[in-house]
């Protein structure tokens, strides 16, 4: 059986990892994720002055200066619009709001967004059975033939393919319809990347079958071009579809743009993207998550607040998206925190700080930006592994630990210890397949 087969595999792997292959251990073949190198965005949102928009100047200074204080945020750059015109932005050292950055899961998002695209044009509906549009499959589990494009959308398939199988198998669609299920199709939320895959070999499918070409081709006509949104690139899969659950880079920027466009109800810059229609079935809850799971509800591949006050994108290691419509906000973040799903210390933050409209009395929006052009640039926020004393320190006879800046103007480079392998390091060579020994 494919279920047992790839189940072996990951066992092959993992014991690989453990035991054996230290500098090898993938059990299928490798391929570059990343093919190119991308620039800085070239288009930039409306800015705006705070205190126009009924924000405090600051009140967003004590929100960045919380953010660099907050060792688990480890924000790499934010964005923050109100009435759709930049209020903020900030990068810390070596980021900037128009660099694209990995999205991780925030790309789930996206995908939901062009499926919802093709329910508005009649090429597909929620109720259509995937089955019927994968026809050359033939799923031993009756329960197969239930699954609706509903039931991806909203994390309910069932289906016991998941994302460890996207390093075990290099087939992933024949993988998927040939698992087991664990679930009949819409009985319970479980959080699976391979549903957006599926959606994303959906919306590739329709897409030559009705306008004869591909996903990428209707990414950009139908969503990202009529945004100003041009600077992207997508991981593909062995099968040469867009990734669909992840491997998206985006900028902060651009994110924030996807953020005013659903806010908005589908409109961006006075031209509708996606029907009110759709993305209000995409922005409330569709099926109820566990508390223990997650403090939200789920819509179309994004989180809903359960109080009803807003919704999320969501990838792990910090990447969000923030939306508040009553208070007409979004903020995005990119982020390399070790979150791994929204549990995020930033996104609380921000949250508390935005939510409730407060007093636009305070301090003058030239703080407000120099603390947006020092962001992460102060020494408060760096902490040592270690405390280091001594005169052999002092004089760099002995090793100093990364992001002590003390010395740098004199050695010119940072000392790593000898094993900087992690478990969250390694869980990232696992999801590329793409594995070594840490740097050195």
């Amino acid at each position: 059986m494919i279920m047992e087969n790839y189940k072996k595999k990951a066992i092959d792997l993992i014991s690989n990892l453990l035991l054996e292959y230290k500098y090898d251990p993938t059990v299928v073949a490798y391929y570059p994720a990343k093919t190119r190198i991308m620039k800085n965005d070239r288009r930039a949102l409306p800015v705006g002055t705070p205190q126009v928009h009924g924000i405090p100047s600051g009140g967003l200074v004590d929100l960045l200066r919380s953010l660099e204080n907050e060792p688990r945020a480890n924000v790499h750059s934010i964005v923050i619009v109100k009435d759709g015109a930049v209020i903020a932005k900030a990068a810390a050292p070596g980021y900037s709001t128009t660099m694209p950055h990995l999205s991780h899961s925030m790309s789930k998002t996206v995908t939901g967004m062009l499926i919802s695209a093709l329910f508005d044009r009649g090429s597909l509906a929620p109720t259509d059975k995937v089955t019927d549009i994968f026809s050359e499959f033939t799923p031993k589990d009756e329960r197969f033939y239930k699954m609706t494009v509903k039931h991806l959308l909203t994390m309910s398939s069932g289906v016991a393919f998941a994302e460890v199988g996207s390093v075990t198998e290099s087939e992933w669609t024949r993988a998927f319809f040939e698992s087991e299920m664990m679930f009949a199709p819409g009985e319970k939320f479980n959080y699976n990347s391979m549903n957006s895959y599926i959606l994303m070999r959906i919306a590739d499918r329709i897409a030559r079958r009705v306008w004869g070409t591909d996903a990428d081709v209707v990414l950009k006509e139908f969503l990202l071009a009529p945004m100003g949104i041009d600077n992207w690139f997508w991981e593909k899969s062995p099968e040469g579809v867009y990734k669909g659950g992840w491997g998206l880079y985006l900028s902060a920027e651009s994110w924030a743009r996807l953020g005013v466009m659903m806010m908005q109800g589908g409109i961006f810059g006075g031209r509708r993207i996606l029907s009110e229609e759709s993305v209000k079935s995409a922005t409330s809850a569709a099926i109820s998550v566990p508390p223990e799971i997650s403090p939200y509800d789920y819509g179309h591949q994004l989180w809903v607040e359960r109080d009803g006050g807003g919704f999320l994108f969501n990838g792990m290691l910090g990447q969000n998206v923030w939306i508040c419509p009553k208070r007409k906000i979004v903020v995005a973040i990119m982020a390399g925190s070790c979150e791994l799903m929204q549990g995020s210390p930033a996104v609380s933050l921000i949250r508390e700080a935005l939510s409730k409209k407060g007093d636009i009395a305070g301090r003058a929006s030239r703080d407000l930006e120099k603390k947006c052009k020092d962001f992460f640039t102060s020494s408060e926020w760096i902490t040592l592994h270690a405390p280091l004393r001594g005169l052999p320190y002092l004089l760099g006879l002995k090793n100093r630990t990364p992001f002590d800046k003390a010395l740098l103007p004199l050695i010119d480079k940072y000392v790593f210890p000898t094993n900087n392998l992690g478990i969250l390091p390694s869980f990232v060579s696992v999801m590329q397949n793409n594995y070594g020994c840490g740097i050195e």
